[in-house]
């Protein structure tokens, strides 16, 4: 998925600019937010991509994505609080929606939430999924803690897949 942003980050709490800096800095250049919904903001944290897709691409240093989708790449979003660190996190986005090889459903991606529903317009997308999943165990104390998002969001995918 290539995705663009419109979003005007120096218009976002100062908190959450610190934070988006950190994963920048330490983990991920390329994150940027996608979209914003009244509470939370999307921020594109990467893609996952199968190692088999992969061979032969030294360009390519996606995290791997278990052989348990259909899928064979996916753009990984986590919609966070505006107010990070002092507001609860709350969802990963991927864009397309898994499926599992087996056929079983992953009980916590849904479409048909009124959370999904808000995400897929604030991205202008039909194809996505949303992982309920929230920020419990993650660091929450200072912006910096915002860089486990990244992780946070490969672990919820990959969590999918079991």
């Amino acid at each position: 998925m290539n995705v663009t942003s419109t979003v005007d980050e120096s218009t976002l709490p100062t908190a959450l600019q610190s934070g988006l800096r950190a994963i920048r800095e330490r983990m991920l250049p390329g994150a940027f937010v996608v979209a914003l919904e009244p509470n939370h903001a999307i921020i594109s944290v990467g893609t996952m991509t199968k190692a088999a897709t992969r061979v032969g691409d030294p360009t390519v240093s996606d995290t791997d994505l278990p052989d348990a989708y259909v899928e064979s790449q996916v753009s990984i979003f986590a919609r966070v609080s505006r107010n990070f660190p002092n507001a609860d996190s709350y969802g990963v986005v991927t864009v397309p929606f898994l499926t599992r090889t087996d056929g079983r459903p992953i009980e916590w991606q849904h479409r048909d939430n009124a959370n999904a529903a808000s995400t897929m317009a604030a991205l202008g997308r039909s194809d996505a999924g949303f992982w309920s999943w929230n920020w419990q165990g993650a660091p929450q104390r200072v912006p910096e803690d915002l860089v486990a998002v990244v992780e946070w969001a490969r672990r919820c995918v990959r969590e999918g897949a079991r």
